[in-house]
């Protein structure tokens, strides 16, 4: 038996993930003290038991994708990926959130009815264009659409 199924915890783990990318659907909110005593916004998510615990990294994403208001982000979609992250001077697992792209083929429709994404603020002469990091990345057409199959969390 393994200790994690002995003591199971109700917040969402990077092992829980089992690699791969998944996306979910935010549907409540609430502030929870955890166990090191401090208050945090947990996030749970339908058809989904386990919380996720939102970090600084992980609100300020989300703060970015659907406004300062964490109401805001009620039904919204995200994706949840692991990735390796510096906590307290050492390389642990972690959870970030990314925006879910619509599929390919609706963008091209909108593309050809004239829609698309909003256009960025005009830029001023000369100004470079803001390079990709880990809170405005690239698009990527990569997610599929049966990604909860076989995520047990």
């Amino acid at each position: 038996m393994k200790v994690s199924e002995a003591y199971p915890s109700k917040y969402l783990s990077a092992a829980d993930l089992q690699g791969r990318e998944v996306k979910v659907t935010i549907g409540q909110i609430d502030f929870e003290a955890l166990p090191d005593g401090k208050r945090k916004p947990v996030i749970y998510f339908h058809n989904k038991s386990k919380g996720l615990v939102v970090n600084k990294t992980n609100a300020n994403t989300m703060s970015d994708m659907f406004g300062d208001e964490m109401d805001d982000w009620l039904e919204k979609e995200i994706v949840l990926y692991s990735t390796r992250a510096e906590y307290q001077g050492k390389r642990v697992d972690a959870i970030r959130v990314k925006f879910v792209q619509p599929p390919p083929s609706t963008r091209a429709q909108e593309r050809r009815a004239g829609a698309g994404r909003p256009q960025p603020p005009a830029q001023s002469a000369g100004a470079q264009p803001r390079p990709y990091d880990e809170r405005n990345p690239p698009p990527d057409d990569r997610v599929p659409d049966d990604m909860n199959d076989g995520i047990p969390f």
